[in-house]
């Protein structure tokens, strides 16, 4: 069992790595013209170490801190950040990140995650291009239908990051 100056430097730790996340993603909605309310998120978050680790050095740390809130957790998901276009045919580890988003959007019915574009991938794409309005007919090569493109590609980062 660590030691109560061992779990206050591990919660400290921990907290300083949540403010970095929420500090990228308080960048992340500032670029995309959204509000922010992390910042009392951000305190609360401060608030959770236990005081009686602050007043008793010598304590050991023997109940866990309180749960995050299903909302917290939410905040706290990593964004989808896809760097690259992807078209079909394309292997690559972003396909995976591609493919864990629209699945989790109820696009990808695969029953597997891989890191291939192929057929599956294009189609979920397209079906998630179609419902948020970005294109709905043409070709990757045209009109983008069924590649990720730029523009998709943000739509990713601005879906998976909103609250």
């Amino acid at each position: 069992m660590p030691s109560s100056a061992e779990a206050l430097d591990m919660h400290q730790k921990i907290i300083t790595e949540l403010e970095s996340q929420i500090a990228e993603m308080e960048n992340l909605l500032r670029r995309h013209g959204l509000e922010s309310s992390f910042s009392t998120i951000s305190s609360q978050t401060k608030n959770k170490v236990p005081t009686d680790l602050l007043d008793h050095p010598n304590a050991i740390l023997t109940e866990k801190l309180p749960e995050e809130s299903p909302e917290t957790k939410k905040i706290l998901t990593k964004c989808t950040s896809i760097q690259r276009n992807l078209i079909f045919g394309d292997y690559h580890e972003d396909v995976i990140k591609l493919q864990e988003f629209l699945k989790d959007k109820g696009y990808f019915h695969h029953p597997h995650i891989t890191n291939y574009f192929g057929p599956v991938t294009e189609k979920a794409v397209k079906d998630f291009q179609t419902t948020e309005g970005l294109v709905s007919s043409g070709t990757p090569q045209t009109t983008g239908y069924g590649r990720l493109g730029p523009r998709t590609r943000n739509l990713i980062a601005e879906k998976s990051c909103r609250l």
